[in-house]
């Protein structure tokens, strides 16, 4: 199905659950992106699963990296195969399998993010006269969410100055983008960041349970 089909077929739907909904595209939002996330789940459940598994692996190895960056601190050139190797040998992929992961969701966020986009007028919901507006309010409460869950996934980790930065940087990133946006596009973020929180705990559940 060519991506503008899609588009439309999103649109349609927004419609519909909007009639159903009395009216509310912003309830109709919300639904959908939830619905979308209910399909993926068996496909990035175990995305996250394996970034997971990949981050405590690196975690684990970060002695042995130290150790190979001194040993060749004058062969520069030696330390990527060395690299590789102790990769290899503990099953660690050199390339973040994430980075293909993350394709899992793009097709069909950027879809309902189009399809959102083109909506002529979406009317009230909640505190806003119209979604097809921006509201910086909105944008302020998902730039919270989106830091709530950076700082989530840095503490399951190893403290630094990287993993502190990351919630602030998060919040204003996502706080610049939204600000700008329509409010149901910035909706939608706020419910994809809550249902991908819920999802990043459940992993984590799952890995616990497994133990080691």
């Amino acid at each position: 199905m060519p991506l503008s089909m899609f588009v439309d077929v999103l649109r349609a739907g927004l419609f519909a659950l909007a009639h159903w909904f009395g009216g509310s595209f912003g309830a109709a939002i919300v639904i959908l992106a939830i619905a979308l996330r209910v399909v993926l789940l068996p496909l990035t459940l175990r995305a996250t699963t394996r970034r997971l598994v990949r981050e405590a692996k690196l975690r684990a190895l970060q002695p042995e990296l130290a150790k190979l960056k001194r040993q060749h601190a004058r062969r520069p050139n030696a330390l990527g195969p060395a690299v590789e190797q102790l990769y290899e040998k503990h099953g660690v992929r050199l390339v973040d399998p994430a980075l293909v992961d993350s394709l899992l969701q793009l097709v069909p966020a950027a879809s309902l993010y189009a399809a959102i986009r083109g909506l002529p007028k979406a009317g009230r919901f909640l505190w806003m006269a119209d979604l097809v507006t921006p509201d910086r309010a909105l944008a302020s409460v998902a730039a919270l969410v989106s830091a709530g869950i950076a700082w989530s996934a840095a503490a399951s980790g190893e403290g630094g100055r990287a993993a502190q930065l990351a919630p602030i940087l998060t919040a204003l990133v996502t706080f610049g983008i939204l600000s700008h946006l329509s409010a149901g596009v910035a909706l939608y973020s706020f419910t994809n960041s809550v249902i991908g929180g819920a999802e990043h705990a459940m992993a984590r559940r799952m890995l616990r349970r497994a133990g080691p």
